[in-house]
């Protein structure tokens, strides 16, 4: 009795590879920093770790799970410091901390209001309560206050404080016409530093929210 040679389709057969949720999304992450959010899919990610789509979904249950993992994932590499008792100072480091993080991960302005918050996020909403425990505000106020501070984040991730050059040459062009735009550019001084427009945007938020 002949005994058949195993294919190399039956040489492949075995045990699925084993991964853990934390690297299919880390692997996500990955695609996305490099190549956009568009380009991950549940395809693209399973080609990343070496499975099948129909094997990934074992680690997350869908394309919305699989951003909600990326979210949380890219959030833990937010360095939250201690707060040192002066308001304005620790809401502009943890907002601070946020902008940096958006920046290594743009394409999580876009992401992060529209996913449920995990542990990663939580975290950050409770250092930014720890900061404002002592501050006689309502909790509502507080609450609403840190929203604003990330979505100020989010505008100084996207940008910087310096426009660029066709933009200041075409709003020099407009002035001629536009008496108020003149007045404003004729006043202008040079734009303030990242950190000190950023400092200044927390103080007024503080100021005008809770105080």
């Amino acid at each position: 009795m002949s005994v058949s040679k195993p294919t190399a389709r039956q040489g492949r057969r075995g045990p699925a590879p084993s991964r853990s949720k934390s690297e299919v999304g880390r692997a996500a992450v990955q695609l996305a920093d490099r190549s956009g959010l568009a380009a991950v899919s549940i395809r693209s990610v399973a080609e990343q770790v070496g499975l099948t789509p129909t094997a990934l979904y074992r680690y997350v249950g869908s394309k919305d799970d699989l951003v909600e993992a990326m979210v949380d994932l890219a959030l833990e590499d937010l360095s939250l410091s201690m707060p040192t008792g002066d308001i304005t100072e620790d809401l502009t480091d943890l907002v601070r901390a946020q902008v940096d993080v958006m920046r290594a991960h743009p394409w999580l302005v876009e992401t992060l209001p529209t996913v449920r918050p995990g542990p990663a996020a939580v975290a950050v909403l409770e250092a930014g309560l720890q900061i404002l425990a002592d501050e006689p505000a309502t909790s509502t106020a507080k609450l609403e206050l840190l929203g604003m501070l990330t979505g100020a984040a989010s505008l100084f991730a996207r940008a910087t404080t310096s426009p660029p050059a066709g933009t200041v040459e075409a709003l020099a062009a407009a002035a001629r016409t536009h008496p108020h735009l003149a007045t404003a550019f004729a006043d202008s001084r040079p734009p303030a530093a990242d950190g000190d427009l950023l400092s200044r945007t927390v103080d007024a938020l503080v100021l005008g929210l809770l105080r």
